[in-house]
This record gives C-alpha cells, structure tokens and sequence, in this order.
C-alpha cells in the first residue's frame, strides 16, 4: 500500500489524528467536536462534583433539624436523669414521681 504524500493516509491506524472526524477543512467542525469530546464530559464531572457537596451540606443540615426538633432520649432519657437525681439525694420522692408523671404524660 503506497503511502500518500502531501496528505494523511485513510488507514486509520496510521493516522496520526487518531478519531478525529475526517474533516477536510480546519474550522468550526472540529472545534465543535472537540467541545462535545472534551468540554461537555470535564463539565459534567464538576457539576455532579457540586451537586454532590450540595446534597452532603443539605443532609449534614436536614440531620442537625431533626436532633434539634426530636431532642435527645426523650421521656425515657428525662425519668433515669430524675432518678439519679433520686438516687444522690438531690430530689424527693415526691418530686422524683413528679417529673416521671410529667414526662409520661
């Protein structure tokens, strides 16, 4: 196979543009299509990067609502505090069977 001379061979493994499309004239066909093969994937790639760090920093504040809202332990959590209370002597009986009246219903 005769190589050509003055111009690119059609075999595409000795072609050194690789994939390019075999455009005839240097212009906006290649520049478009370099925009679709390299621009558009690296855009794609930050934007689900941002969108990612979007929806960590959406959660991470949905978590912080929900602990704020539900508090933490409940009236399980208030009856053993008073009960420890109890058992140091820093409250009655009475106010012992209070707060666990208070706290169940």
């Amino acid at each position: 196979m005769p190589i050509a001379v003055g111009r690119l061979a059609d075999d595409p493994v000795q072609d050194p543009r690789g994939d390019l499309p075999q455009v005839r004239h240097l212009g906006w066909g290649k520049a478009v299509w370099l925009i679709f093969v390299v621009v558009l994937p690296f855009l794609g790639v930050l934007m689900h990067q941002r969108d990612t760090e979007h929806a960590r920093a959406a959660r991470a504040e949905f978590d912080d609502y929900v602990e704020s809202t539900a508090g933490l332990g409940g009236p399980a959590a208030e009856i053993d505090k008073a009960k420890q209370l109890l058992d140091r002597g820093a409250i009655t009986q009475a106010e012992f069977d209070a707060i666990k009246a208070k706290a169940l219903g």
